[in-house]
């Protein structure tokens, strides 16, 4: 008689096999979660009445793939690696203001874990964006840029000049005086 073998290890399952006069054919590998080693079917019904010496196929757990560690890789690299490996990636980019650009910051599941093949590995890739400083021809404090002057008045105001200025937004000190209701538009 077959005995169940499911569930047990693959050197168990073949001490029941011998003990039922029975032997051990094709051990076929499949990744599993279960453990590695561990009967996951087998290709003669259980209790099924055989001739002795008969063999009888398993199919046996195997561990998943451990998933490359891709930190600190440029994104192209990172992606061929992890395709290579035979899972999915998918890639998000978080914005930085220093380091390096396109460079993954983290991955899950991390590098070393295992995984089954073919599922998503998400990776986030920085996105440095450097920022802009002012052009040095620029007064601090107005957007748009004002050159720097002795003094601007609003176009078609009652002031000297020497320097004009239409609509502008006050981003921080106003030194020309031109937001008069200090609600941070000048010239209005």
């Amino acid at each position: 008689m077959v005995p169940r073998l499911t569930g047990m290890t693959r050197d168990k399952a073949e001490e029941r096999l011998t003990t039922a006069g029975l032997q051990l054919g094709e051990v076929r590998q499949v990744f599993s979660p279960k453990a590695p080693g561990t009967v996951l079917s087998q290709s003669r019904r259980v209790g099924a009445s055989l001739l002795a010496g008969t063999t009888v196929v398993l199919v046996v757990a195997k561990a998943y793939p451990q998933v490359p560690g891709v930190v600190g890789r440029l994104k192209a690299a990172a992606v061929e690696r992890l395709k290579d490996a035979g899972f999915k990636v998918s890639v998000t980019t978080e914005s930085r203001t220093s380091g390096k650009d396109g460079v993954v910051l983290r991955q899950s599941p991390s590098g070393t874990a295992r995984a089954k093949p073919g599922s998503s590995i998400t990776i986030v890739v920085s996105s440095v964006i450097r920022p802009v400083a002012p052009p040095q021809n620029c007064t601090p404090g107005y957007d748009p840029c004002l050159t720097p002057a002795s003094d601007y008045d609003c176009a078609g105001g009652s002031g000297d000049g020497p320097k004009y200025t239409g609509f502008v937004r006050v981003t921080g000190y106003d030194p020309y005086d031109l937001d008069a209701d200090g609600d941070g538009v000048a010239c209005e």
